[in-house]
């Protein structure tokens, strides 16, 4: 008796209908949120500790330019977040 092969069935083979349709669109928006979240909370990190992870801040900060969440001079110098006391 020889076993049935079966490919393994992806996304594309599986939008048949509106409402499947509709449920890719949903799943690839929640994914393309979650990684948003993950380049915010990297980028929200000390750079120094970003290097020592291996990564390079700029690269991060650069995903985020255009966005709500860019990062600026405020967000990466200490000093700069102090109020003035003159």
């Amino acid at each position: 008796m020889q076993a049935l092969l079966l490919k393994p069935t992806t996304d594309l083979d599986l939008r048949f209908g509106i409402l499947a349709t509709l449920r890719v669109g949903m799943r690839a928006m929640r994914d393309h949120r979650r990684a948003r979240r993950n380049w915010v909370y990297l980028s929200r990190m000390p750079p120094r500790l970003l290097r020592d992870m291996g990564l390079e801040p700029e690269e991060i900060y650069q995903k985020l330019d255009g966005t709500f969440d860019e990062v600026g001079p405020v967000h990466l110098s200490p000093a700069a977040r102090e109020p003035c006391r003159s």
